[in-house]
């Protein structure tokens, strides 16, 4: 599952403030931070069941079991019309992920939407594992029971025993997953904390999992996700749909975040509306690649994608345009706005250092920022040699620093 568990990301507090699950207990004060009426909605709808929801029967949850084709065409059809499948990661979905592990004090925690074959992982903490067979996922297991799924120990367990995930490394033994609903009922995914030494959950963490699992319910819904992505997953099929995520750093893949950039000044242009560009580079990554190699270098590309998201509106995109660096596309935002935007973004990434397995690193970054304020005028070319030509100037000037493009666009 690529990286170590727990070794991925380093401890920090949601958007990168300080952690808010201090002074009281952790569960009270998630409590008071998830348990708002809009994620509460939800819960009416767990006490009653029908026998049969997207063609799951009635009972507790087991790996052999399988849904009647008819609601699992259905069950598919409701996941697929997300369009979050092979998307990249998300800071709205992040940050759930990050506070489930904290909560329970898990080293992973995962929002995983179930395809037919396969598990799709939208969200990880803990783990850089990007999609995994079905059959061997704890989130298939978790969809087919009516409410939380709680393994102790999953090698005493017979029906997780022969799971390869238990059988070898990462050794899981703990599980527990709550599975996530779409508006029409389909069990789509799960939202799990995992770990390697066994363990039980008590009633009020039961509750607790339960309120992250109605957020993330909301964070589901249609609404939430930005009309240009929606337009690039739409119309693709698994394997088109392949190449849209780069698996080092869950950002855009540069075909991608190309596409991504072509719509939304297209857009701007109809709306008659700015956009603003950064093109961003981590400084001494090179260096860093020949010392440590390249999974040192790949890890810390990936924590830096990984704040890079949180310092974004949810309707900004984020895509791996180099090998050492990223392209960001903020729609609406002008030059001085995206200035701003990009001082938040400095200020996040290199606020605190990386730790990494060879011993933690700052990473520096160099930015350059260009906006086409004038709609109609500026292509994706001109943007982008407007923003590479303020990177150029961000780089010569050394350390961590910001540049504005001189050039009106």
């Amino acid at each position: 599952m690529g990286q170590p568990w727990g070794q991925r990301n380093p401890p920090g507090g949601i958007n990168g403030t300080r952690p808010i699950l201090t002074a009281v207990s952790a569960a009270s004060q998630c409590r008071l931070f998830v348990a708002a009426p809009v994620f509460r909605r939800y819960h009416a709808e767990r006490t009653v069941r029908p026998a049969r929801v997207c063609g799951f029967p009635r009972g507790g949850p087991a790996m052999t079991s399988n849904p009647a084709p008819e609601g699992e065409a259905r069950r598919l059809a409701s996941l697929h019309a997300l369009h979050l499948l092979d998307t990249p990661a998300e800071a709205r979905f992040d940050r759930i992920t990050r506070l489930a592990a904290r909560v329970f004090k898990a080293p992973v925690s995962v929002i995983a939407l179930v395809d037919a074959t396969r598990v799709w992982v939208k969200s990880a903490w803990g783990t850089t594992v990007g999609e995994a067979p079905r059959a061997a996922s704890f989130a298939n297991a978790a969809i087919e029971g009516e409410d939380l799924l709680v393994v102790a120990d999953a090698a005493r367990d017979p029906r997780f025993a022969g799971n390869p995930l238990v059988a070898a490394d990462p050794r899981v033994r703990f599980c527990a997953a709550v599975p996530l609903r779409a508006v029409d009922g389909c069990r789509v995914g799960a939202l799990a904390v995992l770990d390697s030494r066994s363990r039980r959950l008590a009633a009020e963490e039961r509750e607790l999992l339960r309120d992250l699992g109605d957020w993330a319910e909301h964070e589901l819904m249609p609404e939430r996700m930005s009309p240009t992505q929606s337009d690039i997953v739409a119309g693709r099929d698994t394997g088109e749909r392949a190449g849209l995520v780069d698996p080092g750093t869950r950002a855009w893949s540069r075909a991608a975040i190309g596409d991504f950039m072509a719509r939304e000044l297209a857009r701007a242009h109809r709306q008659q509306t700015p956009t603003g560009v950064m093109r961003v580079d981590i400084a001494g990554l090179d260096r860093l690649r020949r010392e440590r190699g390249a999974e040192e270098a790949e890890a810390l590309l990936h924590e830096v994608a990984r704040r890079i998201r949180t310092s974004l509106r949810p309707y900004d995109a984020v895509g791996r345009f180099t090998d050492d660096g990223f392209l960001l596309i903020l729609p609406g935002s002008d030059a001085l706005n995206t200035m701003g935007a990009a001082g938040r973004l400095l200020q996040q990434v290199t606020g605190k250092p990386v730790a990494l397995p060879g011993g933690s690193v700052v990473a520096g970054l160099s930015v350059g920022v260009a906006a086409s304020e004038s709609p109609g005028r500026a292509d994706v070319d001109a943007l982008l040699r407007a923003a590479g030509a303020a990177l150029s100037s961000a780089r010569r000037a050394g350390g961590s620093r910001v540049e504005l493009s001189g050039t009106r666009l």
